[in-house]
């Protein structure tokens, strides 16, 4: 069975006013790439896709924060992402507002003598496992982006509690329950204690107890306590959304499943916050589908299906559709990648149509030539 398409284009909010969802429809909006684009786009807009879902949310807006191997630092990359606020995860505020915030950058030695809860380290750090015999010479090498507690108490500082402490998996049980509980309260207590002979006893997020050498050469940023909950580090994205100033920088700490993000620090620096339409879509290709969400003021223009109940019929589009509801949901509440890309406006000469796509124009020559930008969330 084909599809029926209305002859008219229209926009998502065009759409709207006309139809109810789901809709089959087909974006009739062609996307510019250019030669230096470099591999090919994440998700194909020309496929049919089943508008299933509305939605409104309020997002953090942030910058993907990748680290630099060459020059040993990290840095806000161009790619961005939005954190839903019902987001089922949580996070670090770190005291630095970006990457190029030095204003927060401590040495181990500092830490070890200040109230400071957890650190993230900015370099390679060496440690060793607190609960080693005295003839184990074995030691830890953390490499850059890790996060420590500061003077966390274990029951017992055994080789078996060490093991066990060891097998927990990173972002679990370890980290999240002192994180988010009371018993940070040792690490926010004076500084007497806090390391002895030049050793600082941590916890890493494996809920492992290590001993830290404070002579070691290496930059560390602090991380924030909460204002309302002294015994608290980690909070959701809603509680930064309510009570920040941005830019800040922040970390991911620990959720239920890692963020579906190819390349991922776990760092991010949180530029804005801002309320948003969105439709949950997905793209089909043959047994496969590709979701995402598109903004509802979205420019792209699309072709609807006239005949949507008679397609919704046969098994595949029927099951896509439940698929997109279903898993949809989990996308609306996950963070997402903003996936940007340009685009002719509908209304436009025959000249810029016969434009070669590798000849991209600038930023003024595309306002003149009706070129945009738009994006998804995928």
């Amino acid at each position: 069975m084909r599809a029926q398409w209305a002859p008219q284009h229209v926009t998502i909010e065009e759409l709207l006013l006309d139809y109810k969802l789901p809709q089959i429809v087909q974006c009739r909006t062609p996307v510019l790439r250019s030669k230096d684009d470099g591999p090919p786009p994440p998700v194909r807009l020309d496929m049919p896709m089943i508008l299933a879902d509305q939605r409104t949310v309020r997002h953090l807006l942030a910058r993907i924060v990748v680290y630099d191997q060459k020059n040993h630092a990290f840095n806000e990359s161009k790619d961005s992402v939005v954190i839903p606020d019902d987001y089922d995860g949580n996070f670090l505020r770190l005291h630095s507002r970006t990457t190029k915030d030095k204003s927060h950058v401590q040495s181990l030695q500092d830490i070890a003598h200040d109230d400071t809860p957890a650190f993230l380290n900015l370099s390679n750090m060496t440690s060793f496992p607190a609960a080693r015999s005295s003839r184990d010479k074995s030691h830890l090498i953390y490499t850059a982006g890790n996060v420590f507690l500061v003077d966390e108490p274990l029951p017992e500082t055994t080789s078996a509690n060490a093991e066990k402490a060891a097998s927990v998996s990173a972002g679990g049980p370890g980290l999240s329950a002192s994180l988010g509980s009371s018993r940070l309260k040792s690490a926010t207590s004076s500084s007497s204690g806090r390391s002895a002979n030049g050793l600082m006893r941590c916890l890493d997020e494996r809920g492992l107890a290590v001993m830290v050498p404070t002579n070691q050469v290496g930059e560390m940023m602090t991380i924030q306590k909460s204002a309302e909950h002294q015994a608290k580090l980690s909070v959701k994205s809603s509680e930064i959304i309510a009570t920040e100033q941005f830019p800040l920088l922040a970390r991911f700490a620990y959720g239920k499943k890692q963020p579906r993000l190819t390349s991922f620090s776990k760092l991010f620096t949180l530029l804005d916050s801002f309320q948003e339409t969105s439709i949950i879509a997905c793209t089909i290709e043959r047994s496969s589908i590709m979701l995402l969400e598109i903004p509802l003021a979205s420019a792209l223009q699309f072709e609807v299906a006239l005949n949507r109940d008679e397609l919704l019929t046969i098994p595949r589009m029927r099951n896509a559709l439940e698929a997109c509801r279903k898993q949809g949901a989990e996308l609306s509440r996950d963070i997402k990648y903003k996936y940007k890309f340009s685009h002719r406006v509908q209304e436009t000469s025959r000249r810029m149509m016969k434009m070669k796509e590798e000849d991209m124009p600038s930023a003024t020559m595309r306002t003149r030539l009706r070129i945009t930008e738009s994006y998804v969330y995928i």
